[in-house]
């Protein structure tokens, strides 16, 4: 059963690849956990299949109940869209998370949280302008805290 809804699935994309865009031959972006193409943040569903494949649901699809779904094979990590978003692509959150994920690896250095922030946010203005410092600072800290516990373990 499971393999007749992956071809399914297959032989659907085939059909919605073309007119939404969806076939992504390049790797996408993993930011936070998000998987970002085309302006759509997905987040996975479940693994199965083999070879192994990825299904990605959207990021909206409690809030906005959307219906966006998309297949990522494992192997290539080409992605296929299998059905529609019923949302317009936010490339502000891509640029965000971008952000958020430059932030958070930077946190190792010893520089205050401001000096961190504004280093960034020199190479990111965008993403500065869409999280200031006084947005994001509490999440800095908690941020910090969790990579110092997890450095003194080790």
């Amino acid at each position: 059963m499971l393999l007749k809804t992956i071809e399914h699935h297959e032989n659907l994309s085939r059909f919605t690849t073309a007119s939404s865009q969806c076939l992504n031959k390049k790797k996408p972006k993993v930011i936070l956990g998000k998987i970002c193409v085309n302006g759509y943040a997905y987040i996975t569903s479940y693994f199965s299949g083999d070879p192994p494949k990825r299904y990605l649901r959207c990021r909206y699809a409690s809030k906005l109940k959307c219906r966006g779904r998309a297949i990522q094979n494992c192997r290539t990590s080409q992605i296929i869209c299998v059905s529609k978003h019923n949302h317009p692509p936010n490339d502000e959150e891509v640029i965000s998370a971008e952000f958020l994920s430059k932030l958070k690896s930077s946190l190792g250095n010893n520089a205050t949280l401001k000096e961190i922030y504004e280093q960034v946010a020199l190479m990111y203005p965008e993403g500065a302008s869409l999280k200031p410092f006084q947005s994001i600072r509490s999440s800095m800290t908690r941020w910090r805290a969790r990579l110092n516990k997890m450095s003194s373990t080790y």
